[in-house]
């Protein structure tokens, strides 16, 4: 086993699908892992986290961090249903960022994980949840060795990035933002600065992007030149339209590679090795 080993357990943005043209990208909304010496840090829990817990269920470590970009249903929704919370021996702390209604993680999913939205509160399993806020520019240092640093981005109710350094190796995490925003764009060109490897939102194409200014989310081209401006050696497409069929996104990736070989699309299931 690597050191530093991140692997993508759900790509999809907005909401989960299933349909057979769907399949070789991935159904499940974003989950990414990142386990640094052993020891395992979650970005995001969308449906793709049920995926991970089923995985790790049986390891006998189950001291793990969560961190939250924002709390937009896609990006939180499995954390109720994360399996490793069955089981007493489970430490998950959830760090989650206050710009958005200046509560912190637990204030706000607990009114999601609630009566009538949902019959099991997040208090009602066997697992320990802690909860800890950060703020933009916080660094944060992560069981393992390695240090995370959140940056505020620019996304409808405010999404954050992670740039995650160990040792001389660096992974960025952005999977909500829009460029096109003076201080969104600075804040996403200096966390992907010199990076190892990135896995970034580009929800719509080129000719899609127009229609949808105002959205939160970035084009594969605009994301492309942001990456060559800030040495990004390697990165991945990621927050795949629901629409998004495996022949189309193929094609995106095929072109994408015409440019810049050593990058491409992120699927369910990839694993990388920094």
């Amino acid at each position: 086993m690597s050191e530093f080993e991140v692997q993508i357990w759900g790509a999809r943005g907005s909401i989960p699908v299933y349909h057979p043209d769907h399949q070789r990208a991935g159904c499940n909304t974003t989950c990414v892992s990142v386990r640094i010496n052993g020891h395992i840090s979650i970005l995001d829990a969308g449906t793709g986290i049920v995926r991970l817990g089923d995985a790790i269920g049986g390891e006998a470590s189950q001291d793990m961090d969560l961190f939250l970009s924002h709390y937009h249903y896609d990006h939180v929704l499995g954390l109720n249903f994360f399996p490793p919370l069955r089981s007493a021996r489970t430490h998950l702390t959830v760090h989650g960022g206050t710009a958005h209604t200046g509560e912190g993680p637990q204030a706000i999913l607990s009114k999601l994980f609630s009566q009538p939205f949902c019959p099991n509160e997040l208090d009602s399993h066997p697992g320990r949840l802690t909860f800890e806020s950060f703020a933009t520019g916080d660094r944060i240092a992560l069981k393992g060795g390695a240090h995370l640093i959140p940056y505020r981005l620019n996304h409808p109710s405010v999404a954050y990035g992670f740039r995650i350094e160990y040792r001389n190796r660096v992974f960025v995490f952005a999977p909500d933002f829009e460029l096109g925003d003076a201080q969104g764009d600075a804040a996403m060109a200096d966390m992907l600065r010199d990076a190892d490897l990135a896995v970034l939102d580009t929800m719509f194409t080129p000719a899609e992007i127009t229609e949808y200014r105002g959205y939160g989310h970035s084009s594969w081209q605009d994301v492309a030149r942001i990456c060559a401006a800030s040495r990004v050696a390697s990165w991945r497409l990621f927050h795949h339209a629901p629409s998004l069929t495996d022949s189309a996104l193929d094609a995106i990736e095929a072109e994408l590679r015409r440019e810049f070989p050593d990058s491409g699309a992120a699927r369910e299931g990839d694993l990388y090795v920094l």
